[in-house]
């Protein structure tokens, strides 16, 4: 098959992306040699951007590079299909909600929806860019098999006292109408007002002056703190605080953790402002008065200020604080609050009855068992140890919406039991099934559904079972993830795993940072910076684009730039022309290596080989790349080629030697350079060597390099540029015949390399003296042109 003249981008990278699906080429076969890839499932509700291919792409770099090293990889796809964002997004596409149309036809119009956008994914998008997945293990979150998986999990996790559920605070958001975990949260600087307050004294004269930003909580006042080492409130404590308008008669407590420097150095303590108030009612066993309600809105106890929202209630109270003559004065502050990560609505700690997952328990397992996994970067680890080390509070992985796996689980009508179902039953959804508690009383089915993180959390579970054997000490051998889901979908899976496995997910941990858009900002679903990874294919291609994912380096943040693609896309351009030139030379057999460009060239390309393993197994791909690169079209096709034309032209000595060395140098980069540009290495390899695909082909083994040929050749390269220059300069072309030239240098520096400096250059004469003179292209060579 003879290469085309010009490289067709669209129609090469259609025609193998349909290939490679329909041939089935990356299908899993498991033999003793696997590698396991733990793949993160992405939310299907809308098209993914360029920045969730960049994830994807790392991923690819690694199961490509690992089936070359002899390898059989398990790298399949998965669809993290229910949760709160493709709830908002369909409320928001269709204007229904469950409320509206029920609960069942709700998450019928949520599946056909995520079914519908899974086909355009997969079609139009993943396996456009070439992802060498095995799609007959794709697997999605919302299916019967994995929902059994989960429920199963859950029921297990119970056993073992690592799930419980129980009446404790919970973050709330307001507009989402559900429980918020920690690590589900956005912290927020805004400027707020500090009030400060005086509140009377019972039996004495006088009042205390609070400081506080949220003067709407007052109804549920139960205390007031002030530090015992604060001389200003000492004779204060033990006394009692009447709560103005409301009633409570509370006392005014001595605990370190007031801050003196905090305001007025007083605080009063309402149920709830923060986490340290729930601190403070477990301590000192402190009452509850509930103020507001799930929907943000204050309830029965805040008499005139019931039904308000939180920001109403704060304007009426300080209006009726300023009449009364109570609010001594008013400070601007700045605040940091937590939102919810989804809707950025401020945060309200409610108490609720909610399932919660004990990871405060395993703060130590998490810790030892990071120190077993090999992170990428190395500072990813500590990422995780911080998040892990100021967990404060168990992960609550109730939710109270609609779309996700079911708890299997029903309570009692009269003795609240807690009914669990039977693993025969999974997946099961309560609500379909009656249930009867051992009083002989109806069970009421569960109505809240689990967090989609802990479906997603066992997705190393999910991928490990196409393996016939389970392994002894890990699940899988890789994760790679975004460093933003460190806190989520990293930490989650390692407990889960060690909860219910007692076994490591992963051995290896690759972190991408984050991509940012052309305003510098993080790519996002919901920004304006989004661009499509189509748009990016349809203006450079698929290879340009994975080139530039290359470029990068494990957990830097990486900007779009489109320099670089251009950079690449020329790049490509570069390989197909020097294949076209190869293909024309192309000689079979292990080349003997008489000739001096020839041995140069081949040791060059052995300590390429030796660089770029070095770098892929350490997943440095901007250095991998960047030495493929820099060889192939500096060292080999700048100056190696031009250096043997003159031999292959003339059919001199040893040109079919040299001959053998392209076709040797050009099968090892290009398997090398396959993982990051699959579609023209594939096309390439198709045209020249006729055999299977590349990408079933073995990475190139290396030899021991000779640095001092290495280095000579950096001096034959010296010569061959200095003297291109002088041709640009005195306008000849570089074809020009040179009649004379004189080296200054000493001759056994470069007596071996003279005959390929003079066919390289046209040279008719070529003297050597050992005197520094002429034209200096260095400390050590120089040359002179005597006649033209």
């Amino acid at each position: 098959m003879t290469m085309d003249k010009r490289y067709n981008v669209e129609e090469t990278e259609k025609k193998w992306a349909k290939k490679w699906v329909e041939n089935k080429t990356y299908e899993f076969v498991e033999t003793k040699k696997n590698y396991v890839i733990d793949s993160p499932p992405p939310y299907p509700y809308v098209s993914l951007h360029a920045g969730n291919f960049f994830n994807f792409a790392y991923q690819d770099f690694v199961a490509r590079y690992k089936r070359l090293r002899g390898f059989s990889v398990l790298h399949p796809w998965g669809w993290d299909c229910h949760g709160l964002p493709a709830e908002i997004f369909i409320e928001k596409k269709y204007g229904k909600t469950a409320e509206k149309i029920g609960i069942e036809a709700f998450k019928e119009l949520c599946e056909k929806h995520i079914l519908e956008n899974i086909e355009n994914i997969r079609e139009n998008q993943a396996q456009v860019i070439g992802m060498s997945v095995d799609w007959s293990k794709q697997y999605a979150t919302m299916t019967d098999d994995y929902k059994t998986r989960v429920q199963k999990s859950f029921l297990e996790m119970v056993k073992k006292k690592y799930v419980y559920r129980k009446e404790a605070p919970v973050s709330w958001c307001v507009s989402c109408h559900t429980a918020i975990a920690e690590a589900q949260t956005d912290k927020i600087e805004r400027e707020t007002n500090f009030y400060h307050i005086n509140l009377p004294l019972k039996n004495k004269k006088g009042s205390i002056t609070i400081a506080t930003t949220r003067p709407e909580l007052m109804p549920s006042c139960v205390a007031v703190f002030v530090n015992p080492k604060d001389e200003r409130y000492k004779e204060f404590i033990g006394e009692i605080v009447k709560i103005p308008f409301f009633g409570q008669e509370v006392k005014i407590i001595a605990d370190e953790k007031a801050d003196p420097e905090f305001g007025t150095g007083a605080v009063y303590h309402c149920t709830f402002g923060d986490k340290t108030d729930w601190e403070w009612v477990v301590k000192h066993k402190l009452p509850i008065i509930k103020s507001i309600e799930e929907n943000g809105k204050l309830n029965e106890n805040t008499k005139f200020l019931k039904d308000l929202t939180v920001i109403q209630a704060r304007k009426k109270i300080v209006e009726k604080l300023e009449k009364e003559g109570l609010l001594f004065e008013t400070k601007k502050t700045n605040q940091t609050i937590n939102s919810c990560e989804r809707c950025k609505t401020p945060l309200e700690i409610l108490i609720k009855k909610q399932w919660f997952f004990a990871t405060t328990k395993l703060v130590k397992e998490i810790a030892e068992a990071s120190d077993k996994m090999k992170w990428h970067p190395s500072f990813a680890k500590q990422r995780l140890l911080d998040w892990n080390n100021n967990v404060a509070w168990d992960w609550v992985i109730s939710r109270q919406r609609y779309w996700a796996t079911p708890f299997p689980v029903w309570y009692c009508e009269k003795c609240d039991e807690t009914i669990f179902a039977n693993e025969k039953e999974l997946p099961i959804n309560p609500s379909k099934k009656i249930k009867k508690c051992k009083c002989g009383k109806n069970a009421l089915p569960e109505t809240d559904v689990m967090d989609t993180w802990m479906d997603s959390s066992i997705s190393a579970h999910h991928v490990s079972q196409w393996l016939s054997k389970e392994r002894k000490n890990r699940l899988s051998d890789l994760r790679s993830q975004g460093e933003e889901i460190t806190k989520t979908w990293l930490f989650y899976t390692i407990a889960r795993c060690l909860a219910y496995k007692k076994k490591l997910p992963f051995t290896d941990v690759l972190i991408n940072g984050m991509v940012q858009g052309t305003d510098g900002k993080k790519m996002a679903k919901r920004s304006t910076n989004m661009i499509l990874p189509e748009e990016l294919f349809k203006k450079y291609s698929v290879d340009a684009y994975r080139q530039w994912v290359g470029k990068s380096m494990p957990g830097e943040a990486w900007p779009i730039n489109p320099s670089e693609m251009e950079y690449s896309q020329k790049f490509l351009t570069k390989i197909w022309n020097t294949s076209r030139f190869i293909e024309q030379h192309l000689k079979n057999g292990k080349p003997k290596l008489d000739n001096f460009a020839d041995k140069w060239i081949m040791n060059t390309y052995h300590a390429l080989i030796s660089k770029v393993t070095k770098h892929m197994d350490s997943f440095e791909w901007g250095l991998s790349l960047e030495s493929l690169r820099n060889f192939l079209w500096h060292e080999f096709a700048d100056y190696y080629l031009e250096m043997i034309k003159y031999r292959i032209y003339n059919n001199t000595k040893n040109s079919d030697e040299s001959k053998k060395v392209l076709k040797t140098i050009l099968s090892g980069t290009l398997r090398m350079l396959s993982p990051f540009t699959p579609f023209i290495t594939e096309e390439i390899w198709n045209n020249l060597y006729n055999e299977e695909s590349i990408h079933h082909q073995k990475w190139p083994k290396t030899e021991d390099s000779d640095e001092k040929i290495l280095k000579q050749g950096d001096d034959l390269k010296t010569f061959i540029s200095a003297l291109r220059t002088w041709k640009t300069n005195n306008k000849l072309g570089l074809g020009k015949e040179l009649s004379n030239v004189v080296i200054y240098a000493s001759k056994k520096n470069v007596e071996h390399f003279t005959d390929d400096l003079k066919g390289t250059m046209r040279i008719k004469e070529l003297t050597i003296e050992e005197k520094t003179a002429g034209t200096r292209i260095n400390e050590k060579f120089g040359f002179s042109v005597h006649k033209v």
